[in-house]
């Protein structure tokens, strides 16, 4: 499922469609889903401890920080209750944050799939 994932997301990622990012969202969310049940199977769950995948989550979290709303800004352009954040375009940070959220998960599983010698060669 991880080189199909790669694949797909590879030749279809430079599109941008919402439906393209939406089925790459939808396999990271199943991996996920098989993850979690793997891990209620054997009674414990495997975690990453890789700092890479930190990075990719620091940033995140950075970009939601940026999208809480501290205040309201006057009315402008006719238009009440602008929520005041320190991103001058909050909707595509959120955007961008969910696109570290998902890459983060992805490399996290894909550290978790891959961490012995021996799935490393099974998937060679």
């Amino acid at each position: 499922m991880i080189f199909v994932i790669i694949a797909f997301a590879t030749l279809l990622y430079g599109a941008v469609h919402q439906g393209v990012l939406a089925l790459v969202y939808v396999s990271i969310t199943l991996m996920v889903v098989v993850w979690a049940t793997e891990g209620i199977a054997r009674g414990t769950i495997r975690i990453s401890h890789e700092p890479v995948q930190l990075i990719l989550f620091a940033a995140a979290l950075y970009g939601l920080i940026q999208t809480i709303p501290w205040g309201i800004v006057d009315s402008t352009g006719g238009v009440p209750n602008i929520p005041q954040t320190l991103s001058l375009d909050p909707f595509s940070t959120q955007v961008n944050a969910l696109h570290f959220v998902a890459l983060g998960l992805f490399l996290a599983l894909v550290c978790i799939s891959i961490d012995s010698a021996f799935r490393l060669r099974r998937l060679a």
